[in-house]
């Protein structure tokens, strides 16, 4: 009870308790009064008279006690009582100042005073709510002698009190008694030691024969462990005596043994309560607790414990000397905790209390001195700093394995036992530990025996914190989680070392620190990080090598020993010698560990499994063909014979691209594919070396011997051969590949040739489509004879976004077809293997880089290329392209909503202070960001008396960085006069941004051909067309000067790429450009690629769907506009909408599939006919294939006052119509009954 809010809840215990039975109600002091007050004593008896100022502040503390909880009738009676027991700690204390003397009673008479104080108020606030209430003494009640120089109870003079009082008071339906005091036969106070609250009411429980005991305390009653220690602890709900003592024995702090020794005996019932959480279960501790499928209870600690170890040859065969030791510590008042001897009978250990172990050591060491001396005994060794740990159960003797799978638990987490001992009551298994390991060993033990779950803990070890290591990292870090509910494994990082230093943690590492960890980590100098490694023994353990060591293959054969897996990515190890090879993976083989290397070919392409699974299925391999070279595929596919660029040019490019090594004769030496094709033969079961290998090279000798630029103008000198060599396979129809091959060949020496050379390959062969840096892998098995082929990225991501080569494509087809076909074409390319003609989804949050200069590049922006799908995704590019070609723009970025769009487009030009100018005709969402949501981030807003070009151009300052418009204001679906406000923002250095959402995706309204900069979508409505989907889409329309110095953004140097100037590195799709790298990056809008997929089905029917919506939107406004009950009709289509003419200027294919109305009667009218529809829904959002009506006023347009309202042309009685694709007869129908 720390405060009176506390108290209170104490009181409302009490009065549910009262309801049922006669209570009594037993009270400890308010939390630390009894430790204050023995402080106090100890200050006094120093002659410190700062106790005075402990004493005034204790009084303080219960006045402000008595003031918050006792009604305020109560307070002068209650604090004149509290002030008279505060006289009377004063007068003792200052008798001990006096005397500088603290005797036993002296101090019982101060530290009792607390459960007086608590108590008194307690019974006056009980009493004050209506309980017939008592308070009782307790010095009355419990009475104590003195044995052994000792106070205990007089436990048949203390029953005998309790019966009189319950007795003698009849009517008295709660007893409140302080806990903690008693008095001796001469009425002195006397105190009842540790627990002594529990003591006391265990007393009265049995004085009055109770038929409960409950212990109201601040946890939620006994648990499987110290919650502190284990966060998944849980509460025991049933419990016998022994068990709860057991647990209570090894520290569990619920309960103390002796104190509820009285009820235990009596077999009364205790029932241990969270005071804080009073309808939690809690656990009852009973003689015979229903028996549970679970007799594992939970788990206690001791801690401070020493072992002191006597051994000696003079032992064996010699009884005596355990009850001798017994005896002497005995005679020491030395508690012995736990008890081992070897089964040599030469050898015991005993655990005691640290505070006692000197003392020990002393008494033993006189009591064998003479065999010590005879050099029978050593003398006794002392060991400190241990701690116990104790697994509680009922009959744990016959739980199966239970002790083997506790030792095992530690052993797993190399945590060291220095000792075992089963308890004869067969309740208990105990642990001696070092107790540096005491949490872990209690969270590893309750973890294998109330904790197991479906997920394996995984425990990593990584080497290499380059390009490979970091990504492995970020990858685990950013989707731990959801590989854990995917694969039932979570993977921890325990260990990380680069070549300097190395860090390990055995909890795991928190790997948003990972660089900082390792810059603070240690030395990694001599093996140090091995050396360590070889110390841990955790289950299921993997050292991932991310290296590229040559020497490292031999730390795989010690890690083996030692438990470990290998997960790899080090085509040097694996391309050794087979012999060394050999010796690897049967290392692995005998020490039961796995050893992976998948990602040494092919990188993440499941090459080398689809070829293991073939030989260990009895498949026998005939042949595989493969491309193992991106850099080497990009050139080939690349060269045209001199018809363009020479072969060295081809070159020069790849490796100003980074598609090579910094030295791209590293790439045509076919090194790199040679040791791939070494790795692929010896998994396919042919143990071959480099001088087994046939080959062909791409160069000679003479291009290897000399510097970079000589090797360059040799490639210009041999062109001809390399033109000669293209135009003889060009004049067949072939393409060139060079292909590394595994064939099976009964006439060489291991069955099979192996082979890496430049082949020409004809059309309709599995690698003649092969382009960009893509590899493939073609496997023919017996099983398989019409063959497995294998392709994609094989190092690393693809090209993406600004792409020069497929940009360039893209655009050619813009401008060579129309809307229609654009709609189901742009963007994609066929791929080549497996000819489906649907986009397919590359459903990956990440993707794997070449090399440590490629990831490098990627993410300083030097290349383009996939890091990670919230900045670019392959599905989603095709639909950003085939968006930008519909906009007939030069760059599209997806986002995950329109709102996100529209956020990200000015962010992307605009900072603090800056402004834009927009239109008032706004959609409420949009309207709701430019008012508050970027006013509050420092960016205004300013929005037009109208969309005329007068209006918008008087708020344009310096300041103004873009013109918003929407291409047909939601809902007042008014038509902006685009040539003279985009001639007008360019004439002021400013752009134009136009939300074209009810362009349809380009098909009504093409924006950027009318000169506008930026078109946005959201491609939730008829883009996507079906209500599946969230998204948007920015596009750039590459028309506009970032560099006319009202940019700084766009075109000055960037802080978030180290001083990059976006409009160089992007040139004419700068903006789009930034949109992506800086925005979706930073903020993370970015649309998922199953998103993406259900965009592209529906811009497939996109110009179907715009094209009948609009023609039912006409013919429903005609309808709505003749109908009597309707007050007027907002259509740009009809002849009488004042915007008719703009519309007929700027749209095409149709005015809109959007219409708003006016309903005579006001807002009750339109309530009630949409009440009345059955046909359209009612639903927020419009551009669907199914027609939707909704009340702006009260919905979308909600958070605007009433004259914004006005300004944006929203009235109560409007409501806006989204007609879909239904029969148009069907709806008018619809329509016609609800207005009735």
């Amino acid at each position: 009870m720390a405060n009176a809010v506390n108290m209170q809840k104490v009181v409302d215990i009490v009065a549910g308790a009262v309801d049922k039975d006669r209570t009594i109600l037993v009270c400890s002091a308010i939390s630390g009064c009894t430790d204050t007050l023995i402080k106090i004593g100890h200050l006094a008896s120093e002659k410190d008279d700062s106790y005075k100022d402990l004493i005034d502040n204790l009084q303080r503390t219960h006045h402000q006690i008595i003031k918050e909880l006792l009604p305020l009738e109560k307070h002068e009676d209650s604090i004149e009582v509290c002030d008279g027991l505060f006289e009377s700690l004063r007068g003792i204390a200052q008798g001990v100042f006096l005397l500088g003397e603290l005797s036993n009673a002296s101090l019982d008479a101060i530290q009792g005073l607390g459960e007086l104080l608590s108590t008194k108020i307690m019974a006056t606030k009980l009493a004050s709510i209506g309980i017939s209430t008592k308070w009782i003494d307790s010095r009355d009640i419990i009475k104590t002698c003195c044995r052994g120089g000792k106070n205990v109870v007089d436990t048949e003079v203390t029953y005998a009190n309790v019966v009189r009082m319950t007795e003698n008071n009849p009517i008295t339906s709660l007893f409140v008694v302080p806990g903690f005091i008693a008095s001796d036969r001469h009425g002195r106070m006397t105190t009842l030691g540790r627990g002594g609250s529990d003591y006391t009411a265990s007393l009265y429980a049995v004085g009055c024969k109770a038929r409960i005991l409950e212990i109201w305390t601040d946890v939620p009653g006994m648990m499987t462990a110290n919650p502190k220690i284990v966060p998944t602890a849980r509460s025991i709900s049933h419990i016998s005596y022994r068990a709860a003592l057991e647990l209570s024995h090894f520290g569990a702090k619920v309960i103390y043994p002796p104190t509820i020794q009285p009820v235990v005996t009596e077999g009364i019932p205790i029932y241990v309560k969270d005071t804080f959480n009073p309808e939690a279960p809690g656990t009852l501790i009973e003689n015979d607790p229903p028996r549970g499928k679970d007799k594992l209870i939970g788990i206690s600690n001791s801690d401070n414990i020493a072992l002191i170890s006597l051994e000696g040859s003079g032992m064996v065969g010699i009884p005596g000397f355990s009850s001798r030791l017994f005896e002497t510590l005995s005679q020491n008042d030395i508690n012995i905790i736990l008890i081992t001897q070897a089964s040599s009978v030469h050898t015991m250990c005993v655990a005691v209390s640290e505070k006692d172990a000197e003392r020990a050591k002393e008494a033993a060491d006189r009591c064998f001195a003479y065999e010590i001396s005879l050099g029978k005994l050593n003398p006794l060794k002392v060991e400190k700093g241990f701690s116990i740990v104790c697994l509680v159960g009922d009959d744990i003797l016959n739980q199966c394995g239970a002790t083997g799978r506790m030792l095992a638990a530690l052993g797993r987490h190399s945590i060291s036992i220095r000792a075992t001992a089963q308890g004869s009551s067969e309740r208990n298994i105990s642990v001696i530990i070092k107790s540096r390991d005491v949490n872990a060993a209690i969270q590893y033990i309750h973890t294998e025996f109330f904790d197991k779950t479906a997920v394996k803990d995984i425990n990593l070890f990584i080497a290499g914190y380059g390009v490979v290591g970091k990504a492995l990292v970020d990858i685990i870090r950013a989707n731990g989680d959801s590989i854990a509910s995917r694969t039932g494994k979570r993977l921890h990082v325990i260990g990380l070392s680069n070549s300097r230093k190395y860090v390990i943690d055995m909890s795991g590492l928190d790997l948003s620190r990972a660089e900082e960890l390792l810059k603070t980590g240690k030395n990694a100098a001599d093996e140090a990080y091995f050396e360590e490694l070889a110390g841990i023994s955790l289950e299921n353990s993997i050292f991932v090598d991310c290296t590229a060591s040559s020497d490292i293959a031999y730390k795989y054969m010690n890690l083996f020993k030692r438990g470990y897996s290998v997960v790899a990515c080090n085509k040097i190890t694996f391309s050794s010698p087979f012999r060394q090879y050999q010796a690897l993976k049967n290392a692995a083989l005998e020490n039961g560990a796995s050893l992976r290397y998948e990602t040494t070919v092919g990188a993440a392409l499941p090459i080398l499994e689809s070829i293991a699974r073939s030989v260990n299925s009895g498949d026998e391999i005939q042949k595989i063909e493969a491309v193992l070279s991106g850099t080497l595929n990009y050139i080939f596919s690349t060269y045209r014979g001199g018809e363009g660029d020479t072969f060295a040019e081809v070159v020069r490019r790849a490796q100003e691209a980074g598609y090579t090594e910094p030295d791209p004769r590293l790439d045509l030496s076919g090194r790199d594919v040679l040791r791939k094709l070494l790795i692929l033969s010896r998994e396919a079961g042919v143990g071959i070396d480099e001088q087994d290998v046939e080959i062909d090279p791409i160069l000679g000798p003479e291009f290897f011997g000399v510097k970079q630029d000589a090797f360059y103008r040799l490639l210009e000198e041999n062109e001809h051969v390399f033109a000669e060599r293209y135009q003889v396979a060009a004049s067949k129809g072939l393409r060139q590949r060079y292909i590394a091959s595994l064939v099976k060949d009964p006439s060489s020496p291991r069955g099979y040739k192996a082979k890496m050379s430049l082949e020409n390959v004809a059309e309709g062969h599995p690698l003649y489509n092969l382009c960009g840096t893509d590899n493939a892998a073609i496997i023919t098995t017996d099983f398989y004879p019409s063959p497995l082929v294998i392709q994609g990225a094989g190092a690393g991501a693809r090209q993406t976004y600004c792409s020069d080569k497929k940009m360039e494509k893209s655009n050619k087809m813009s401008q060579k077809y129309r809307f229609e076909t654009l709609q189901v074409r742009a963007g994609q390319e066929i791929d080549p293997v497996s000819k489906g003609t649907a986009v397919p989804i590359y459903q990956s949050t990440a993707y794997t880089f070449d090399d440590m200069q490629y990831g490098a590049d990627l993410f300083a922006l030097k290349r383009p290329g996939n890091i990670y799908t919230r900045i670019t995704n392959t599905t989603t590019e095709v639909f950003e392209k085939r968006m930008a070609a519909l906009e007939n723009g030069v760059a599209a970025v997806a986002t995950a909503s329109g709102q996100s769009a529209v956020f990200l487009s000015v962010l992307n030009i605009c900072g603090h202070g800056d402004n834009i100018v927009a239109s008032p005709y706004l959609y409420g969402g949009t309207f709701t960001m430019f008012e508050i949501t970027l006013k509050e981030m420092g960016i205004e807003v300013r929005f037009a008396k109208s969309d005329h070009v007068d209006d918008l151009v008087d708020l344009v300052d310096g300041r103004t960085k873009a013109v918003y418009l929407e291409n047909l204001g939601n809902p007042a679906f008014n038509v902006p006069d685009y040539e003279p406000i985009i001639e007008m923002a360019h004439r002021n250095g400013i752009c134009v941004m136009v939300d074209n959402t009810f362009g349809c995706g380009g098909y009504l309204f093409r924006p950027l051909e009318w000169g506008a900069d930026v078109a946005i979508h959201s491609a939730t409505k008829w883009i996507c067309g079906h209500g599946t989907a969230l998204g948007g889409v920015v596009v750039d329309g590459g028309n506009f000067d970032w560099t006319n110095g009202k940019y700084p953004l766009l075109a000055a140097p960037s802080p978030s790429y180290h001083g990059l100037v976006y409009t160089d590195v992007f040139g004419n799709a700068a903006f789009a450009g930034r949109v992506r790298v800086d925005g979706l990056r930073n903020i993370g809008a970015a649309p998922s690629p199953f998103n993406s997929f259900l965009m592209l089905q529906g811009l497939e029917t996109l110009s179907l769907r715009a094209e009948r919506c609009c023609a039912n939107a006409l013919a429903v406004a005609e309808f709505l506009e003749k109908h009597p009950a309707v007050e007027s009709v907002n259509y740009a289509g009809l002849a009488s909408n004042p915007y008719n003419a703009l519309a007929r200027k700027y749209l095409r294919n149709g005015f809109g599939g959007v219409l708003t109305f006016r309903v005579k009667g006001g807002f009750e009218a339109a309530a009630a006919l949409v009440d009345r529809l059955e046909l359209i829904l009612h639903v927020g959002s419009v551009g669907d294939a199914k027609s939707l009506i909704v009340h702006p006023a009260s919905t979308t347009h909600s958070q605007l006052s009433e004259a914004e309202q006005v300004a944006a042309g929203v009235y109560p009685n409007m409501l806006r119509l989204s007609v879909g694709i239904e029969n148009v007869d069907d709806l008018i129908a619809d329509l016609q009954n609800a207005l009735k």
